[in-house]
């Protein structure tokens, strides 16, 4: 999934198509791996975590991320993703959710896409 263009085709008012705006700023590559997270409330450095879990991961950027995740944090909170991809090196990135969006998985419930953005912050 390398700097793939939306796929929705938009209609002018003329009838024709318009040209499709690709809203992603840096180019995505797969990165399909479960890692565990914590949900911070952003702004509140002595609160610990609110939340936390398993997350996978579906694609990410030199600034960005897309989750996988149970239950949909909500935009502007702070996210802890804890990765053991690096072999025996564990790392910790804090990322700002941006948007959330439900995807429904038959009667077993909803699970969310998660995008998220890097912030400057360090691991809390």
């Amino acid at each position: 999934m390398q700097n793939r263009a939306p796929s929705r085709k938009l209609v002018n008012e003329q009838g024709g198509l318009a040209p499709v705006i690709n809203r992603r700023e840096e180019a995505r590559i797969e990165d399909c791996h479960s890692c565990s997270y914590e949900i911070i409330e952003s702004g509140e450095p002595q609160v610990g975590a609110v939340q936390q879990g398993q997350v996978f991961t579906l694609n990410r950027s030199a600034h960005g991320m897309l989750l996988l995740m149970g239950q949909a944090p909500r935009p502007n909170q702070l996210i802890e993703v804890h990765s053991a991809r690096l072999g025996w090196w564990r790392s910790t990135m804090v990322y700002n959710v941006r948007w959330t969006r439900p995807m429904q998985i038959g009667p077993q419930g909803d699970l969310f896409l998660v995008g998220c953005r890097l912030t400057t912050r360090l691991p809390l």
